[in-house]
């Protein structure tokens, strides 16, 4: 009688955790169709280099340029946002079509002690241009205190109703660590 009666429960408990797990998995599919997908790092920028520009890294010293890299993709279509780099690379967009290519997507880098910077678009290297994505760049104050600060990016495409946002791995060394300078 009890192995009956564990079993008259079990199976609609069954049913109803497996219905829960495709309706929580359905409810992810269509948000991911109208999401953002952020892929991004960041690496040392020009300004009081330590080592090789543009080389990846999470370790800076006080007064370095920290830059951020975006790109960003639209998950209904596969496209980067707001054109694939090898269409762009081909036209030559001028600032002015780039302004208006990227008018209502904004882009942000956040830091956890409430520092933000907005992300432009644009071609990379500046001036022989084998790339376009998002970036932006902060040198950190020679005085800015030591240690490691959470950072997230987010994207908002305001015309297309659609979000997203990137952070790198809760890991020490994937944080921005800021080191005294030398």
């Amino acid at each position: 009688m009890k192995a009956n009666y564990s079993y008259r429960y079990f199976v609609p408990t069954f049913l109803f955790v497996v219905f829960l797990l495709n309706l929580l998995i359905g409810v992810h599919q269509v948000n991911a169709q109208g999401s953002l997908i952020l892929a991004a790092d960041m690496v040392r920028g020009s300004e009081n280099p330590m080592g090789p520009v543009c080389a990846l890294t999470s370790r800076y010293k006080q007064g370095e340029h920290v830059v951020w890299r975006v790109r960003i993709i639209d998950s209904s279509t596969g496209n980067a946002v707001p054109a694939p780099a090898e269409e762009l690379l081909g036209q030559n967009p001028s600032k002015e079509d780039l302004a208006s290519m990227t008018k209502n997507i904004n882009v942000v880098v956040h830091l956890s002690d409430g520092h933000i910077f907005p992300m432009h678009f644009g071609p990379h290297p500046s001036k022989k241009a084998a790339d376009y994505f998002w970036t932006t760049g902060w040198i950190i104050p020679k005085n800015f205190p030591t240690g490691t600060l959470d950072y997230w990016i987010t994207a908002d495409w305001s015309a297309e109703g659609k979000a997203g946002r990137w952070e790198p791995f809760n890991v020490g060394y994937s944080k921005l660590t800021i080191e005294e300078k030398w």
